[in-house]
């Protein structure tokens, strides 16, 4: 039989027994569901990039069905041959991008079906509407046909429900076609995230590109032709960085003006808007992993959260996870163990439980683990691994991602992959004591077609709510 952990909760154990004297009952680490809760799509899906004629180029629209396909030297050729028509400016250049044609080539190949590092592609959050004096919700997510541009629209609440039932529906949030493009330098946008801070309260929003993050202040102005304004105030270069990459940008969840960017190479800097029109920015904080030279960039995978505190970052490589206290100088560093073999242990994705900012969820090759993250006594940063769950994914598969959504009281742990057509989902509950409690997964399908799979770029449902008739 396999030797499993303390925090392990294999399939039929309950793990851990607390007596409870007072009330006189037993509760159990896993618990077994009284009902089943069961996911279930709604409505159709809509396109959210729609295709620019105006920057569609096909090279064979001339070629009949009984043709044959173009070698690939031939086709590269006719490409840059309708490329020089359009942009005459880059004849003299001609003879060197074919090299160019076929490198890039290979890497849309390689990143079609899973690009590691690209992040979220969608956020909700709010932007301020000046005549209505107050924040209104809004979206942001890539688009155009090479996924190069941001569209930002304000959101209003659709209804939706059941065929079979008219006494209770779904508010949802849908795009209302009141909104902005913001043209992009061309490359395929990497993330999009909006800032959540306190109710009531606009956001910025980032926007990671490969050269840059960008970050914005998008406001609904009273006049003008444009009304919703993307407003950029800031693009903070990798020079400003440490030349790398960045593969992840967050904001403060209690402090929507601070900021961290996480290098591909794992370097970590967060910053401070310090004026009142966000108009100036200053670095807090910066710290560069020991063995900078040893780390693997051919994934370019990294990721952050801030946990448990406004101070306390969590930084993910594929080889780790490690909390920073940047409230100290130098910042103080902990590793977090996570029990597992070098294999097994490799990071796929983190994410923050809803609700509870001092849990977090590390998804490995082959595990699922809920840490606790707290400030001991001396002020020392404490991690305790709670329950590690194996989730029985295809373990090379590094495409599988992970986000926690609120259900009620519990929360949702989403694994998703870009090659298979299903969702597991984990149900939990933190109660006052900081008990974890755990059920046994359940399984969202999904449509198979590989094409649609690997264009999952978001989870949302914490906007959705529930109404229904009264008696």
């Amino acid at each position: 039989m396999a030797d499993h952990g303390q925090t392990d909760l294999p399939y039929g154990h309950y793990g851990n027994a607390i007596y409870d004297p007072e009330e006189r009952i037993w509760t159990f680490q896993k618990t077994a569901r009284d009902e089943y809760r069961v996911l279930t799509r709604l409505g159709e899906s809509t396109s959210t990039a729609p295709k620019d004629r105006d920057t569609q180029t096909d090279v064979n629209s001339k070629a009949t069905d009984h043709e044959q396909p173009l070698f690939p030297s031939v086709r590269r050729q006719k490409q840059i041959d309708a490329l020089v028509h359009r942009q005459p400016e880059v004849q003299p250049a001609a003879g060197l991008l074919g090299d160019l044609l076929r490198v890039s080539e290979a890497v849309e190949a390689a990143t079609a079906h899973h690009d590691p590092a690209r992040g979220r592609l969608m956020s909700f959050g709010r932007i301020f509407h000046e005549t209505l004096r107050r924040p209104v919700h809004a979206v942001a997510f890539a688009t155009g046909p090479t996924g190069s541009d941001i569209r930002i629209e304000l959101v209003q609440m659709q209804r939706q429900g059941w065929d079979d039932s008219r006494d209770v529906w779904l508010e949802v949030p849908t795009p209302s076609g009141i909104g902005v493009t913001w043209k992009g330098p061309g490359a395929p946008v990497q993330q999009v995230h909006f800032a959540q801070p306190a109710e009531g309260v606009e956001a910025l929003l980032a926007v990671r590109l490969i050269t840059s993050s960008v970050i914005f202040k998008p406001v609904m102005r009273k006049h003008g032709s444009q009304r919703l304004d993307a407003n950029p105030i800031l693009a903070l270069s990798i020079d400003q960085t440490g030349g790398v990459p960045h593969a992840d940008v967050v904001f403060n969840p209690s402090y929507g003006r601070q900021f961290a960017v996480i290098a591909q190479r794992g370097d970590l800097s967060v910053w401070e808007f310090t004026s009142q029109m966000a108009s100036k920015v200053r670095r807090i904080h910066a710290s560069v992993p020991q063995n900078t030279a040893r780390h693997d960039l051919e994934e370019g995978w990294a990721r952050i959260i801030w946990v448990a505190s406004p101070s306390i970052v969590l930084a993910a490589t594929r080889t780790g996870v490690t909390l920073f206290d940047t409230s100290t100088e130098p910042a103080q560093s902990t590793k977090i163990s996570l029990g597992l073999s070098a294999g097994s242990g490799r990071v796929l994705d983190v994410a923050v439980i809803s609700g509870h900012a001092d849990w977090c969820c590390v998804l490995t090759r082959t595990h699922l683990c809920y840490v606790h993250v707290a400030k001991g006594k001396d002020g020392t940063m404490e991690a305790r691994i709670a329950a590690k769950m194996t989730h029985f994914r295809v373990e090379n598969d590094i495409s599988l991602r992970l986000q926690v959504v609120s259900d009620g009281n519990d929360s949702l742990a989403l694994i998703n992959s870009a090659t298979v057509p299903m969702v597991a989902t984990y149900r939990t509950a933190i109660d006052e004591r900081e008990t974890l409690t755990v059920q046994d997964p359940t399984i969202l399908h999904l449509p198979s077609d590989p094409s649609v799979l690997s264009k999952i770029v978001d989870w949302t449902m914490s906007s959705v709510e529930i109404r229904g008739k009264t008696s």
